[in-house]
This record gives C-alpha cells, structure tokens and sequence, in this order.
C-alpha cells in the first residue's frame, strides 16, 4: 500500500509538470519496479482522475493536500494507536 501511494503521489507531480499519463507511467514504472504494471496503471489512473476532478471544480491543482492528506489522517490514527 505504501508503494502503491508513492506511485500516486509520483504520478500526480508529473502530471502538474505537465506530463502526459503514458510518460507519468513510464516514469513511475522505473521509480517503482517492485509494482506489477496494473498497479502503477492504477496508480497514475487514481492521480489523473484527481487532478481532473481539481480541475472541474474550480479547485488549485498544486495543492498537495489534495493527495496527501487522507493518507495523512489515516497514519496519525495508526500512530497514535500504537503508541497507547
């Protein structure tokens, strides 16, 4: 699952560099060659539908919150967790 959303998070960037899908594919599937190719497609599927969605809605796309922060508030649950 980390694997899978760094190759988001990696794709999302060069889709704001302004790469297109199949090069942020290309990219991520050097970056990341422990994922199979239906990962790392998904993966750069996921970050294309978010930053279309972005798009639509009048939002900024650079703004990494977008992609970061449920990943965010699901780690601070799990560290808090354990440390209990």
């Amino acid at each position: 699952m980390r694997n899978f959303s760094s190759a988001v998070r990696c794709s999302y960037k060069r889709l704001l560099e302004g790469f297109t899908p199949s090069q942020a594919y290309t990219i991520a599937r050097q970056k990341f060659p422990e994922l199979n190719s239906h990962y790392v497609n998904c993966a750069v599927e996921k970050a294309r539908e978010i930053f279309q969605s972005c798009k639509a809605r009048g939002q900024n796309p650079k703004s990494s919150s977008l992609v970061v922060e449920p990943y965010l508030k699901n780690s601070r649950k799990n560290i808090f967790k354990e440390e209990d």
